[in-house]
């Protein structure tokens, strides 16, 4: 689900299932007949950033919201697995993640992709983007990276209690609310 303001909004699933509300989730509109999705691929992330829209899914598919037409196209990756997020940044760099370690950056809308790297075959199940460009990343294998560039780079963070993550949320611009294996933790980002 993503929420560009309190009004608009976009929650997407499986089968090429896209819905838009504009009346803050009372009502839903179906979008299904507006992307370019043929094989109807499971959709399995939403994000978007000062007017841009992506969405990730199954056979490393992205696409982005044409705004023109109101369509929500395909755009081409070198990947072929599934990609289970993204996080767009401050600077608008697009970075989709998902199985055995994969993440792709692109900063020209997906135009153009280039592989990035967390030094782990381990799936990277979650990313937000924080305040001033960076970049946290959670993987199944209990790692915590931290990004200062945009998602160029990768740093592991120090967690008190590793586990498999399954996602995380921001607090504030020094705390992430980490989910996975064991429960919902605080932890401080250093």
């Amino acid at each position: 689900m993503y929420f560009e303001n309190d009004s608009t909004g976009f929650v997407v699933g499986t089968f090429n299932r896209i819905f838009r509300t504009e009346d803050g989730g009372k009502s839903w509109t179906p979008w299904m007949e507006r992307t370019d999705n043929p094989g109807e691929l499971h959709f399995y992330s939403i994000r978007g950033r000062n007017g841009s829209l992506y969405l990730t899914g199954e056979q490393g598919a992205v696409w982005r919201l044409d705004t023109a037409t109101q369509r929500i196209v395909a755009v081409p990756t070198p990947y072929k697995g599934t990609l289970f997020g993204l996080v767009v940044t401050d600077s608008d760099a697009v970075l989709a993640f998902g199985m055995r370690g994969s993440l792709y950056r692109s900063t020209d809308q997906g135009r153009n992709w280039e592989k990035a790297s967390l030094g782990t075959p381990a799936g990277i199940t979650g990313g937000v983007a924080l305040a001033g460009g960076g970049v946290l990343l959670t993987t199944q294998a209990g790692t915590v990276t931290l990004s200062r560039d945009g998602g160029k780079t990768f740093q592991p963070l120090k967690t008190a209690r590793p586990m498999a993550y399954f996602g995380l949320a921001p607090m504030d611009d020094k705390r992430v609310v980490l989910v996975g294996a064991e429960g919902i933790r605080l932890e401080s980002i250093q």
